[in-house]
């Protein structure tokens, strides 16, 4: 089984006006979402497949794609929780509604679509609802994608959730065709909108908000706990709007806002030199911090962070060298592509530096948002 991951499929997706969305009346959702970046999950790991209450906004479809041989099945990867309030769901999912394709080649009538349902933590992957279909799965390029396969779903146990507690869903293909099939999973689109549906359920409501309505933020995250999303932060002081006292953006420490030293770090417009400035600010923070913030283990020369960001330096120059020269897109894709991957290594690496407690939350925090700005800036370069 050969898998590969596409944030779209260029030219092959058909944006479907008016198509058919997945939610009824009476139902609730979690939706499969995509984040630049891998972030943590329940669970533990780290991931960029979510499982989100914030529906998708525009036509930005994802995939995933699975080359699946005569009889086998090919799993795609997990989209997990990591919004607050999960556990406060208090009934089993009905029903999933999937948009899976295939490249050309209709899977007609031997195509078997499987969802599972897991609640997860750090030591436990507990199956607690599953369903499968036989159906045919229609050609993307046809532009035959214009409704969801609706898988049923039945509870394997009774439904149950507890604080720190996270779901997951698994969407996998068997392919009993008489070749070789891709399968290709669409999700995070408006007219595509993969998602796992619930009864509406009073109790459970709180599961089902979106935190930051007028802010992308399929993650959800609301990490200092104060009730308010990390990213509804109009003033870019590092504090949820909903408890900042303070409209000066960016103020100075002990003031009723803290600072947030990333906010205006390395502005101006997207190019090699402002990644070079995200990774070096990034890396002073690490190297200027106390012990206390930050284990002496991770800026040692040879630890694994510090050669990741020796890479990354390195992924930035040969941007660079490929932008001083004649060029392809094809070529100038592949380099911003090399740079966006050593940046995710840094983050896992930031990620797991924070659980293992070798890295402070403040200074994890800052170090994120570097990343991120770090991500978007090599995005704009994009041919």
């Amino acid at each position: 089984m050969r898998r590969l991951e596409a944030s779209a499929l260029a030219g092959a997706i058909l944006v479907v006006l008016g198509a058919t969305r997945a939610l009824a009346a009476g139902e609730i959702a979690l939706y499969l979402r995509d984040t630049a970046m891998p972030i943590g999950v329940a669970g533990g790991a780290t991931s960029k497949h979510l499982l989100s209450p914030e529906a998708p906004g525009k036509e930005n479809q994802h995939s995933l794609v699975e080359t699946i041989k005569v009889t086998d099945t090919g799993a795609f990867d997990d989209f997990t929780t990591t919004a607050p309030h999960i556990s406060a769901i208090d009934v089993a999912p009905s029903r999933a509604v999937v948009f899976v394709a295939t490249h050309v080649t209709p899977m007609s009538g031997c195509g078997v679509v499987k969802v599972q349902v897991f609640r997860k933590n750090t030591t436990v992957r507990d199956l607690l609802a599953s369903g499968s279909l036989r159906t045919t799965i229609p050609p993307l390029l046809a532009g035959g994608l214009t409704e969801g396969t609706v898988v049923d779903l039945t509870p394997t146990k009774p439904w149950a959730l507890s604080p720190g507690d996270g779901l997951a869903i698994s969407v996998s293909v068997q392919n009993l065709c008489d070749r070789e099939r891709q399968a290709v999973l669409v999700y995070d689109a408006d007219s595509q909108p993969t998602a796992l549906l619930f009864p509406a359920d009073d109790q459970s409501g709180p599961a089902f908000v979106d935190n930051c309505p007028n802010v992308r933020n399929p993650d959800q995250l609301d990490q200092d706990g104060d009730g308010d999303p990390d990213q509804s932060d109009t003033n870019g002081n590092g504090i949820g709007d909903a408890c900042d006292q303070c409209s000066v953006p960016n103020s100075l420490p002990g003031s009723v806002c803290p600072a947030n030293p990333l906010a205006g770090a390395c502005e101006g417009t997207a190019s090699v030199d402002t990644l070079v400035c995200w990774i070096s600010t990034m890396r002073n923070i690490l190297t200027t911090a106390s012990a206390t913030d930050v284990s002496p283990r991770l800026v040692r020369p040879g630890s694994r962070l510090m050669r990741a960001f020796r890479r990354a330096s390195r992924a930035v120059d040969a941007l660079r060298t490929t932008l001083a020269r004649p060029h392809t897109s094809r070529r100038l894709a592949a380099r911003v592509a090399r740079v966006e991957r050593r940046i995710q290594r840094i983050t896992a690496l930031f990620e797991r530096a924070k659980i293992s407690g070798l890295l402070s939350l403040g200074v994890y925090n800052e170090l994120i948002g570097g990343a991120s700005r770090a991500t978007v800036t090599a995005q704009q370069l994009e041919p």
